[in-house]
């Protein structure tokens, strides 16, 4: 009670009464356009690209090279991709391990279109493929597959593949 008799006496009080207000009113505001964004992106979602629209989600084994293609022999892991269009989640287990000195990449590629060959990174040194990116449009690339590589290479270029799996539609656009 004290405290409200000084600041009234002292004339503090309409600038308390005003900074209160004032942050009220910004609390306001940013809640709302907060709000609004989040309304904007279901709308433009709704109404969007359909292709952005789709989403995947690939299970199947990783396989060594067969018949010219970096997958369809004998099984050496398992892999899960899902993606929306967006964001790119990839996990698998790869069973065999890299030599001595040597280290598994895993890698998406488009083949057979502009045969682009994007790295998502070492794989752990367990065999677990554990990846999540924000991609501009993975539904480009038509394969994943691993590769091995020297332990320090400096080399941006994929070595041949060991393991992959073809992706399915709608990969491949």
């Amino acid at each position: 009670m004290q405290i409200m008799k000084n600041l009234f006496e002292s004339r503090r009080l309409p600038y308390v009464a005003v900074l209160t207000l004032a942050v009220a009113v910004v609390t306001s505001l940013t809640y709302g356009m907060g709000s609004q964004m989040e309304q904007n992106v279901f709308a433009q979602n709704g109404s969007g690209d359909s292709a952005q629209l789709q989403t995947s989600n690939v299970t199947g084994e990783l396989t060594k090279p067969a018949g010219g293609n970096p997958y369809g022999g004998e099984k050496t892991g398992d892999i899960a991709i899902s993606s929306d269009g967006h964001q790119t989640k990839i996990k698998g287990l790869v069973s065999a391990s890299p030599a001595e000195g040597n280290v598994y990449e895993a890698w998406l590629g488009d083949a057979g279109g502009s045969e682009y060959k994007l790295s998502l990174g070492q794989v752990n040194e367990n065999g677990t493929i554990d990846v999540s990116q924000h991609m501009v449009n993975p539904f480009t690339y038509t394969i994943f597959f691993i590769t091995e590589e020297p332990q320090d290479d400096v080399d941006p270029n994929s070595a041949d593949a060991i393991a992959g799996v073809q992706l399915k539609a709608p990969f491949g656009q």
